[in-house]
Parts: C-alpha cells; structure tokens; sequence
C-alpha cells in the first residue's frame, strides 16, 4: 500500500502502473489511467477514510493484492476481540485496570488473580485487544499513517534529531518516544527504576540534551504517558503541562 500511495505523491507514475499491474489491475486506454489517478486522489487525501476502509478499498479495486496470511490474520484478530469480549473474568478486570488498578498490587484486592504473572498476562490480553480495535478503528485515519511514513522517510519539514548534524534550528519539537530503538528508554528520565541498564541511561539522557540544545528561540517536548506515569513526570518536570 505505501509503494503505490508514495509513488503516486512522488509522481513515479511507471513505478504505481508496474505495481498495480502485478496485482490484475488491467490498464488499457487513457480512461483507465484516469480512473487510477481519481481513484489514488481519493486515497491519499481522504481525510475521512480509515487505514483499514482505504486497504479494503485497494484491494477490492485490484490496485493492492491480500496475502491469505494477512486476510486469516485478520481473522483471527477479530475472533481474538470476539472471544475476550463474552469473557466475564476479562470484562471486570477490563474496568477494574481501566479505572486505575492498573497493576497487581493494586488489583490483586479487588479480583481474583494469584500472581503478578497471571495479572502480566491478563493485561497483555488487554493491550493486545485494544491495539487489534485501535487498527480497525474508523478512528485512526489513513492520512495520518500516510504522513507517518513519510516522516519517517524523511519527506516532510521535519526532520530527526539524528539528521540535523549538529545544525542549530529556530523551532524544535522533541518527541520522546523510543519507537524502534532499543538503546533509548526515556521513561528511565523520570522513573530511574524502571530500567536498569546503566549504558540505555545515559544515552537517553544525551540524546535528549542534544535534541533540546538545537532549539534557538522555540522548544516544545512531547511524551504520552501511561495513567500510573503521569505524577512521576510531573515530579521529575514541574512546568509539564497535560493534555488530554
């Protein structure tokens, strides 16, 4: 999906025709391209399409090919969601972790659970169960996965910290979430014990003193936290404002 959604913003229109013609998508005339150009139009800019309306949409329009293993995945994904949702233990641990006992100690007095491992996988059920809707949410819109991807292909005013080389910048934004690094944990900023390895420490601190220092006249810092985070944030950074 994101060969053909770049390569129709990057106007690499031999790239797309290649792409979508390897999925059955026949092109014969000019009024056929036509078609594809209103039909990607559509997709990349829609600001209402879901991730998943505009996968289903690709596919049913031949421009993207579903592997079986990605369909069954989805399937089991939705069944996974259906199980847990006529689960009665699972339904009152759902509202008991989402009204703030949201770990064992906290939990363990208010429903049956014997161990901190049994409650580690009760809620990895939970996050499981809430990534599965978040995806197929008609909430989470195509667009803004779109520009994900780009940012992270560097084709956006933005740019990353660890491509700025040392340049000074008028406004910075800091982001702090790890994503795919596995030697930052910025958590260990304001909760020191949840990480103990001393080397991910200290890179974490350096990086974001570098990522600050760029800034010459605007800095704003980001960081979504979890509900049991927040105080500990607010301890370790006063001025952090909340936004929910």
């Amino acid at each position: 999906m994101n060969v053909i959604c770049n390569a129709y913003l990057r106007g690499e229109y031999n790239t797309l025709i290649k792409s979508i013609r390897s999925n059955g998508y026949a092109i014969r005339s000019l009024s056929d391209k036509k078609a594809i150009s209103d039909l990607m139009e559509s997709i990349v800019y829609d600001q209402n399409l879901s991730i998943w309306q505009a996968i289903e949409l690709a596919a049913e329009k031949k421009l993207i090919k579903l592997s079986d293993s990605c369909i069954n995945k989805i399937r089991r994904e939705r069944a996974f969601v259906e199980e847990y949702s006529k689960d009665e233990f699972y339904k009152e641990f759902k509202e008991q972790y989402l009204a703030g006992n949201n770990t064992y100690n906290k939990i363990k007095d208010m429903i049956d659970i014997p161990s901190e491992d049994v409650f580690d996988n009760w809620k990895a059920i939970y996050k499981r169960e809430r990534f599965i809707e978040e995806l197929l949410s008609p909430d989470l819109k195509f667009i803004e996965a779109l520009n994900y991807s780009k940012y992270l292909d560097e084709e956006t005013e933005y740019i990353t910290m660890h491509k700025t080389k040392g340049s000074s910048i008028q406004n910075v934004i800091v982001v702090m979430d790890e994503f795919f690094w596995n030697e930052y944990k910025f958590s260990s900023l304001y909760s020191p014990e949840s990480d103990t390895n001393a080397d991910r420490i200290i890179n974490s601190k350096k990086l974001i003193y570098v990522a600050c220092s760029r800034a010459i006249s605007g800095l704003v810092c980001v960081k979504v936290l979890t509900s049991d985070e927040v105080e500990l944030f607010k301890k370790a950074f006063p001025q952090a404002e909340e936004i929910s």
